[in-house]
């Protein structure tokens, strides 16, 4: 049982990563608990979270910080970023390059940045709450509008593809093999 979780993600050892608002949580196969970060200061209130392959975690903060933390959930690396909604939940990608994906919900635009927090690349779109970096180099994203539903754009913002569901209900989560 995990409080509020955020994001659970299957790790390649079969581990899970799971983050709420205060915690980095990791379980083995069986369910025991191999890690928890617990931060009690509110200024360090978890948004989005991703464990990397190399054991680091990146999070988005309530703070409007893209944060890189080691292993043991010390920070390593930050840099502020201009939003405006915080939204809890959605997702944050780092690309292989080290570049972050974020999705600026209220803006309408999903944001690469590099890992000093310069915006190398954007694109407009309703309402974002997850963007991934598919391997043929193209976005694809969810939004928090039901008529948008889910994406995928080319490097220049064309839309390539989309998906709505019948009842007009919102798409959370897309996943393009």
């Amino acid at each position: 049982p995990v409080i509020g979780p955020l994001v659970a993600q299957r790790l390649e050892n079969g581990n899970t990563f799971i983050a709420n608002d205060h915690q980095f949580l990791e379980f083995d196969k069986t369910g025991n608990e191999v890690l928890n970060v617990t931060f009690p200061d509110e200024g360090r209130k978890i948004m989005k979270a991703m464990k990397l392959p190399n054991g680091q975690i990146l999070a988005m903060l309530a703070d409007s910080r893209i944060v890189r933390f080691d292993t043991r959930g010390q920070e390593i690396h930050s840099f502020q970023i201009n939003i405006g909604l915080r939204l809890f939940g959605g997702r944050i990608q780092m690309l292989p390059n080290g570049r972050i994906l974020v999705p600026h919900t209220a803006e309408g635009k999903v944001v690469e940045y590099d890992a000093k927090g310069k915006a190398v690349w954007e694109v407009a779109l309703e309402q974002p709450i997850i963007a991934t970096r598919l391997p043929n180099g193209n976005t694809l994203v969810t939004s928090m509008d039901p008529g948008v539903g889910a994406v995928e754009v080319d490097r220049v913002g064309n839309r390539l593809w989309s998906y709505t569901h019948e009842s007009n209900t919102r798409v959370t989560r897309a996943i393009r093999r």
